[in-house]
């Protein structure tokens, strides 16, 4: 009867009043790394800092060595394949809209990902979607850009609209 509402589930993103510099915007899916120099108390950069000013609870996932060559052992299109489906799921839980969902799809066409399919993966790339949805979908979107579309460059102008309509959004 009386008391709080539940919690929403997931990290929530810092309410726009809270964020202190242009490196939190999107805390703490979309935010830089931790400032270090801020925790000790000696950012010279202040509000225009490109690194996170909250806390950050842990070091971001990142993905260990196994992982790291399997998903450069795969193709490109197997890569893309795998990591589009989790960059959808985060994207939308972070900002969930029609215009968050049109630009996945766009960057799914223009990256060739075809519809969701059925198929089973395999025990390593099982292991490796769940380091994957582990990481920050900032970081997400950075090692699709880097390392899976540099050979498509509409895909990534695709990444980047993805990124900047979910900034503006936080």
């Amino acid at each position: 009867v009386g008391g709080s509402p539940p919690a929403p589930a997931g990290p929530q993103p810092a309410p726009a009043w809270q964020v202190c510099n242009t490196g939190s915007v999107g805390h703490p899916a979309l935010c830089s790394r931790p400032c270090l120099y801020f925790a000790a108390g000696d950012c010279a950069n202040s509000s225009t800092c490109e690194f996170c000013h909250m806390a950050h609870a842990k070091r971001a996932p990142h993905l260990n060595k196994k992982h790291r060559d399997q998903l450069r052992d795969l193709d490109a299109a197997s890569a893309r394949t795998l990591i589009l489906p989790i960059v959808r799921e985060k994207a939308l839980e972070f900002a969930p809209s029609k215009t968050t969902a049109l630009a996945i799809d766009q960057l799914a066409r223009s990256s060739g990902v075809p519809p969701a399919s059925s198929s089973r993966l395999s025990r390593s790339d099982r292991s490796l979607s769940a380091a994957l949805r582990g990481m920050s979908l900032r970081l997400l979107l950075i090692t699709l850009q880097r390392s899976l579309l540099q050979e498509l460059p509409q895909a990534c102008d695709a990444v980047d609209a993805l990124l900047a309509h979910l900034r503006s959004v936080a």
